[in-house]
């Protein structure tokens, strides 16, 4: 691992400043700003910054859900699909004994 004095300009770049800092500062509860606070900042703020690089941790993922837009999954679906696959699974069960008798 590398060690450096201070860390490259693309990281700091990513960081958030003035307004949105804060935002992130009172979110975080953190009282006291400092350098001690930019890795946790990198971490949570840093998702959607300006230009096109992003920190992978700091994205927050959609909750999961059974509804897609535009699509909607209700129960008859899921069971229709069930009863579909069983019939499959049957109907090559079925065409497996016929090629060996």
């Amino acid at each position: 691992m590398f060690r450096f004095e201070q860390w490259p300009p693309f990281l700091v770049d990513l960081l958030p400043g003035g307004a949105g800092r804060r935002v992130w500062l009172k979110r975080m509860q953190v009282v006291n700003d400092g350098p001690q606070v930019d890795w946790h900042l990198l971490i949570r703020g840093a998702g959607n910054p300006p230009g096109n690089l992003r920190i992978a941790e700091a994205v927050l993922l959609p909750p999961p859900t059974r509804d897609h837009a535009g699509l909607r999954v209700d129960d008859d679906i899921i069971q229709r699909l069930a009863g579909w696959i069983k019939e499959v699974a049957t109907g090559l069960a079925e065409a497996r004994l016929r090629t060996f008798v």
